[in-house]
């Protein structure tokens, strides 16, 4: 198995998924890891990787802005955002003499951007999609100055041409929407036999733990996130800049918390009320204190950990059609739904005036994400995908 991340600790919703998919993997299946790093520090954590995997083979990412990266970008065909976060020689040649030597039955890749460090081989590659980056970076670069946007829009078609060539090359791909799945064929209607949908799950034992009484003066809502994801940091600013004002006038007494890695430092400046928690090492402590996560998520691709942790800790989860995508949350059933602070002002004043009402919206959406969202369940399915790919 190829990961852009070491699996541990879980702060993270690419971290999470790989842990918890090793973690039950191991029970029936023998696993290498190669994975990359960013700080010393983080080889502590290997430990916890070690009663799940045969063995852990850490890289060092380089620096975003090294030299190399710029001159790889402008001399090869590959995009800088390809060289600059995961690609690696050193990684390929590793990973070439390590299935020279010993023997396996197949190559699990997280993410399109690690696969190109895997070696010419004839053993089946399962290729992960966390979310289709074409359609993540074209989101965004869709909003910048029309000047930019010419520029980057090379770099785009780029990374679109190297999205191609992984899928191309695996034997199975697998997202975590239907949504993506659906993406995937459009831009390359060649992979529609090869996708499978394996959605994120939650370890429901891990987060459901009895509320304290909630008060709808003085409700405490929440945002977590990694702000190095680009979606995350475009929900941050959405969050404080557009909702934050107008929930505190309707709610002077509510609380907002904002947890996660990276959280910008203009934002912790610039909005002293807010409580910023950085790297919070158990993030259930976030979501146990919370009441409502509200999450303004724009930008396309997979689905997001952080509503189904929400819903399995008995949090209450207002987001976007985007933000819930690939989920099949009803609206006002298991989740507030809403596209700017007015309809979400006036779904969450409904609610929190309400309490059965917020009390029937928690309920179902425990019950949901508790059936169908179980990582034991998602694990079989991913077995399936292997078996698929062995026998094929």
């Amino acid at each position: 198995m190829v990961t852009p991340y070491l699996p541990f600790p879980p702060v993270s919703g690419g971290q999470t998924r790989s842990y918890h998919l090793i973690k039950r993997l191991a029970k029936r299946h023998s696993i290498t890891l190669y994975c990359y790093y960013r700080k010393e520090s983080e080889r502590e954590y290997v430990q916890y990787l070690k009663p799940y995997v045969t063995e852990v083979h850490m890289i060092k990412r380089r620096a975003v802005l090294h030299p190399l990266h710029f001159l790889l970008s402008f001399f090869t065909s590959m995009p800088f955002l390809l060289v600059s976060t995961y690609y690696s020689p050193t990684l390929k040649k590793l990973i070439a003499c390590e299935l020279a030597t010993n023997k396996y039955d197949l190559i699990h890749c997280e993410t399109f951007y690690v696969s190109p460090n895997v070696p010419e081989t004839h053993l089946p590659i399962i290729l992960v999609e966390q979310t289709v980056e074409y359609h993540v970076y074209e989101h965004f670069v869709r909003k910048l100055p029309s000047v930019l946007r010419f520029f980057l829009r090379f770099e785009l078609l780029k990374l679109l041409n190297w999205e191609k060539r992984t899928w191309q090359r695996a034997n199975r791909i697998v997202t975590v929407s239907a949504e993506d799945a659906s993406a995937v064929t459009a831009l390359d209607p060649r992979q529609r036999n090869k996708l499978d949908v394996v959605p994120n799950g939650t370890a429901v034992e891990d987060f459901h733990i009895k509320r304290s009484t909630f008060n709808a003066n003085r409700p405490v809502i929440c945002y977590v996130g990694n702000f190095k994801w680009l979606q995350n940091k475009e929900a941050l600013w959405y969050l404080l800049q557009k909702i934050y004002p107008i929930l505190l006038r309707d709610i002077p007494n509510a609380k907002f918390v904002v947890a996660g890695k990276h959280i910008p430092k203009s934002a912790i400046q610039s909005y002293n009320k807010v409580d910023f928690f950085e790297s919070v090492p158990q993030i259930q402590e976030i979501y146990n204190k919370a009441d409502i996560l509200i999450a303004p998520l724009f930008g396309p691709g997979g689905t997001r950990l952080k509503i189904l942790e929400s819903m399995a800790s008995g949090v209450l989860v207002a987001t976007t059609r985007v933000g819930a995508m690939g989920l099949n949350l009803v609206d006002m059933k298991d989740v507030l739904l809403f596209e700017n602070p007015k309809e979400l002002r006036k779904k969450l004043n409904n609610v929190l005036a309400h309490r059965t009402i917020m009390q029937d919206i928690v309920r179902a959406a425990f019950k949901k994400v508790s059936s169908e969202f179980d990582w034991n369940a998602i694990v079989r399915k991913l077995e399936k995908n292997y078996e698929i790919a062995l026998n094929s």
